[in-house]
This record gives structure tokens, C-alpha cells and sequence, in this order.
């Protein structure tokens, strides 16, 4: 089973990663809270956390 929570992509060109989350019209959108991040274990930690409900319904 896959459920799709959050995604990040790398941006090359800045060097950061770029974090989406899944609304219920089934797009990813860019997480305003934190829309770039400088690693992945800080990633992890902003999904954990989930400061505005977006991830963890």
C-alpha cells in the first residue's frame, strides 16, 4: 500500500530541496510553511512535526 503523504525534489541550481504535500484534489502543492529545505533529515523533521495538519490528517 502507498500513501502518498509528502514529496520533496531537488533543486540543483539552489541547492535545496523543494517540499509538496497532497491536497484532496490530488496535486501535489508547495508546502508555504517551509517550500525549500537545505536536507533531507530536516525534510523528515517538517513532515514529523506537521505544524499546519498537512501531512498527518
Amino acid at each position: 500500500m502507498e500513501i502518498p503523504v509528502a514529496k520533496a525534489t531537488y533543486l540543483n541550481t539552489q541547492n535545496l530541496w523543494k517540499l509538496f504535500w497532497q491536497r484532496a484534489d490530488v496535486e501535489w502543492h508547495g508546502y508555504e510553511p517551509n517550500l525549500t529545505i537545505p536536507s533531507l533529515k530536516e525534510f523528515l523533521a517538517v513532515v514529523d512535526v506537521d505544524e499546519c495538519g498537512c501531512f498527518w490528517r
